[in-house]
């Protein structure tokens, strides 16, 4: 029942299809955490720095583009604006590793 409640007020708001309530816990929070820890705690060099976080952006990139955890409304607007996070995140990273 709280379960259910949960789901339904918080994620489903959010847009996220209900069996997809776990996405931004784990995946999101994931990726924060890692890029934090490459940032602030294990690598000093910047190019070290990105070429850890490189790969993680293309995998959470790829996740995305196989799960689509959020609902079709609005011609499936909220999955393409996190595409295009990554995809921004994933060229950023690709870009500034090639200028060095």
């Amino acid at each position: 029942m709280i379960r259910q409640f949960f789901v339904s007020s918080v994620f489903f708001y959010g847009g996220y299809r209900s069996k997809f309530w776990w996405w931004h816990l784990i995946v999101h929070r994931a990726d924060q955490l890692i890029v934090h820890l490459t940032e602030y705690l294990i690598f000093t060099d910047v190019k070290a720095i990105l070429v850890t976080r490189s790969p993680l952006i293309g995998f959470a990139w790829a996740l995305q583009l196989v799960v689509r955890p959020f609902g079709a409304r609005q011609n499936n607007l909220m999955n393409r604006l996190q595409e295009f996070d990554f995809r921004t995140r994933f060229t950023t990273h690709f870009v500034l590793l090639g200028s060095l």
